[in-house]
């Protein structure tokens, strides 16, 4: 089977000739190239197989640059090696790697004749249709295991999810210390039915959290030394100071804790708390 593909090397053509499968490249775009004025007499040092005569006209294939021309000098790629080898010229080199990297390999690959091919040829006959739809069958079946392959990858990665999620830590966002809540606003956005400061503080006063000194409910030293609660003084209507407990994120998290041992709230219910109106935590019980 013969074929004639044009390539083009700094806008310089090059013709190369398919006999069975095997590149021979135009002797006179070879030489053009290469600065040789003489052709013949550049190639009748080459072996008789490296250089041929060929007959376009006998091979059915005619030439889009002259479609006159029948005869055309040709060599083979140890042919085409040597001349560039002779030639001293600075081109020489770029145009022999030029072949070696990028014609020969994707000749060798492919086995067609052309830099990037717009589509796929159409079969030309019942086996190559055949091929066609074999490789299309091989195709969707390569699809499909992969397909199956990133199923089962996630069905796994499902199930490690579920395994890790109750391990997680129990906070979705943690925020510094320095966002404090009064119990008021714990009960408030608590929002539990006949649940009150008064009840709360019952609560923390029975697990050692606040003490009553006067009327005031203070917390006690081992929560202001871990940070979990402190005293927030303020000026009542009538002039007085006021004392009351806040508490950090951290000392919310166990009075949460208090509130699920004394059945005042679900054990897995989350819930959101905002301090200081612009910082939020997020708490969830594992």
């Amino acid at each position: 089977m013969t074929s004639l593909t044009q390539f083009a090397f700094n806008s310089q053509q090059v013709r190369i000739v398919s006999i069975n499968n095997e590149p021979w490249f135009v002797a006179q775009d070879v030489c053009d190239i290469l600065d040789i004025r003489n052709v013949s007499k550049a190639c009748n040092p080459l072996k008789d197989r490296e250089k041929q005569v060929l007959n376009l006209h006998e091979m059915g294939i005619t030439s889009s640059d002259d479609p006159d021309t029948t005869r055309l000098l040709a060599v083979s790629e140890s042919g085409l090696y040597r001349l560039t080898m002779k030639s001293r010229k600075p081109q020489a080199e770029p145009f022999q790697d030029w072949v070696c990297e990028q014609i020969l390999p994707i000749i060798r690959k492919t086995g067609k004749y052309e830099l990037a091919p717009s589509q796929p040829a159409l079969p030309q006959n019942y086996i190559e249709a055949l091929e066609a739809h074999l490789q299309s069958e091989k195709d969707k079946k390569v699809l499909a295991e992969a397909n199956q392959k990133l199923i089962a990858a996630n069905q796994s990665l499902e199930i490690e999810v579920q395994t890790l999620e109750p391990k997680v830590d129990r906070y979705d966002l943690i925020l510094a210390t320095d966002g404090w809540m009064t119990g008021e606003e714990i009960v408030k956005q608590l929002n539990i039915s006949k649940f009150s400061v008064r009840k709360l503080y019952d609560i923390l006063r029975k697990e050692k959290v606040l003490f009553n000194s006067d009327g005031t409910n203070l917390p006690y030293a081992s929560w202001q030394n871990e940070g979990l609660a402190t005293i927030r003084d303020g000026q009542c209507f009538d002039g007085r100071m006021r004392f009351s407990p806040v508490f950090s994120w951290k000392g919310l998290d166990r009075i949460l804790d208090l509130l699920r041992k004394h059945q005042v709230i679900p054990r897995d219910k989350q819930y959101r708390f905002n301090f200081d109106s612009d910082k939020i935590v997020a708490m969830k019980r594992a």
